[in-house]
């Protein structure tokens, strides 16, 4: 990618930017303590099948909140929950493929799974797609299927994807958030 005085840009950058906030839920309090509870009470109930603690696990390991920083087993707990129909962990599986922390950088299978939680319907995978079309990223550069990526997940309420109608010129559709 080219920034201003042409000047490259990488993947990682782009990361940053765009999804840094998704990577990042995970909020603890006191001594690692996190929205279920301590690492090792996250720990028992991934284990037992839960796909919220799955899916807090690999925050905390992802982020090294409430938790050893560990993306590498992060990516496994992501995948399990992915493999389940998570959006959330397909998303930030797909988030790790593209940055290549704890996993091979691949952007077909970033691609692959920040897809499948747009297809699930998760915003901000949604948006991330959107510009994957519009930029030519992993897929063939399409600007009609950005729109319509920017558009589901506008109506969603996802602001960056307001913005990027908006820059595009495109009329933003009402948001449509169920009460």
């Amino acid at each position: 990618f080219l920034g201003q005085g042409g000047r490259f840009i990488g993947l990682g950058f782009l990361v940053v930017v765009l999804l840094l906030p998704t990577l990042a839920m995970a909020q603890p309090g006191p001594q690692g303590v996190g929205k279920f509870g301590n690492f090792y009470e996250v720990l028992k109930e991934a284990r037992t099948g839960s796909i919220d603690s799955q899916n807090q696990l690999a925050i905390m390991l992802a982020t090294g909140h409430g938790a050893p920083k560990d993306p590498a087993a992060a990516a496994q707990w992501y995948e399990v929950t992915a493999l389940r129909g998570s959006a959330e962990g397909q998303l930030n599986l797909g988030m790790l493929y593209l940055t290549g922390e704890g996993v091979g950088e691949d952007l077909t299978k970033a691609v692959k799974w920040i897809q499948d939680a747009a297809l699930n319907g998760h915003a901000k995978a949604q948006n991330l797609i959107g510009y994957f079309y519009e930029r030519g990223l992993g897929v063939n550069a399409n600007p009609r299927e950005a729109i319509e990526w920017y558009g589901r997940a506008s109506v969603k309420g996802n602001f960056e994807a307001k913005g990027n109608l908006i820059r595009l010129g495109v009329p933003v559709p009402p948001t449509n958030i169920p009460e």
